[in-house]
């Protein structure tokens, strides 16, 4: 064969209709003869897409082989213009090496839990697909994502494939989901009132990936009163010390926890919130009666663990924790009362 010749060809509807034949020809260019012409059809689709990593989530930490397990979500788009013919993108098509939309191209990517997908995927559409993968922790993630065009060969042992492969480096699962936060506050105010212990302190954390705070707890981890016993007010009752008397996280009043099992009423050391309209905190906490004269010295340091439950686009709820410290000091205080002046502190 010394050559073949093709014109331009002229689609019509997705498909050509062409004839062939095959002639002889010497070296001078000159037709000895030819055979009989055939027929034969080319078809061409339509099909374009595009396919678009959504969220790539943790959902369990590693395991003993040393994966980690993933939730990823891909929108695999049909590209096609709006009223084209032979442009639909099959999902799930047998023919298209097996038939399952998304498949591992790696054995270190383990592949399961594959989301509900529509069959057939008209022009401008998308569909979400959404699947559990299992990869070594902090490695690439390896799959494919596998349409059939709709233009007639989808029913050929080959049909005409609209698939990606997708490889993409994953993070670390972190073993604490809290390690994820970053926990911020303005300067608290702090004052006592009354003989109350009162703080002002806006706290919130800051996290993406659509996660909510839900909840909030307040709670008392610890009081401590430094006074020497000739400033010290007769009543040393320590139990009426230290108590949330009231509180709000911004306009919300906090509820008082159930005292432990055997003990009836409430436990004061701890406001409960299921919704705060700001970041800002309002607490007030009970003090011992205090001393008016100037000589003394009373320091009071209070320490508040806050916690925050957290909810994510799965439902699921976590809860993380910080401390926060606090100092209050009435009259006229060394820089360590604890020591010189005041020999016998109270706790």
């Amino acid at each position: 064969v010394k050559q073949n010749l093709m014109g331009d060809i002229e689609m019509v509807g997705g498909s050509a209709n062409l004839i062939w034949n095959v002639q002889a020809v010497n070296e001078k260019g000159t037709v000895l003869g030819e055979s009989e012409p055939s027929s034969f059809s080319v078809a061409t689709s339509n099909c374009t897409h595009t396919a678009v990593v959504k969220s790539i989530d943790c959902i369990a930490n590693v395991n003993n082989q040393g994966k980690s397990k993933y939730r990823v979500c891909v929108d695999y788009k049909n590209t096609g213009t709006l009223g084209c013919t032979l442009c639909e993108i099959l999902l799930n098509h047998p023919n298209n090496n097996g038939g399952i939309v998304i498949q591992s191209n790696a054995a270190t990517t383990v592949i399961s839990n594959i989301s509900a997908i529509p069959v057939t995927l008209t022009a401008g559409n998308i569909a979400t697909i959404c699947f559990d993968a299992e990869v070594n922790n902090g490695t690439t993630m390896s799959f494919w994502i596998l349409g059939t065009c709709h233009d007639g060969n989808e029913t050929t042992a080959h049909p005409d494939g609209e698939n990606t492969r997708i490889d993409t480096l994953v993070k670390p699962c972190v073993c604490d989901f809290c390690k994820l936060l970053e926990w911020d506050s303005d300067q608290p105010t702090i004052n006592i009132v009354s003989n109350n212990f009162n703080i002002i302190h806006p706290v919130w954390v800051l996290i993406g990936g659509g996660t909510t705070v839900v909840a909030a707890k307040a709670e008392i981890i610890s009081f401590e009163r430094y006074i020497n016993d000739v400033c010290m007010p007769c009543d040393k009752s320590s139990n009426t010390w230290g108590n949330f008397v009231s509180g709000t996280w911004g306009t919300t009043a906090g509820i008082f926890g159930n005292a432990n099992s055997g003990i009836t009423g409430n436990t004061h050391h701890t406001l409960y919130w299921t919704t705060g309209t700001s970041p800002s905190f309002n607490l007030n906490i009970s003090l011992p009666p205090l001393s008016n004269l100037d000589c003394c010295c009373d320091k009071f340091i209070v320490n508040v663990r806050y916690t925050f439950t957290f909810r994510d686009l799965n439902g699921v709820c976590k809860m993380c924790s910080q401390i926060m410290k606090y100092e209050k000091s009435k009259g006229v205080c060394t820089a360590n009362p604890n020591t010189s002046d005041i020999n016998n502190p109270s706790k």
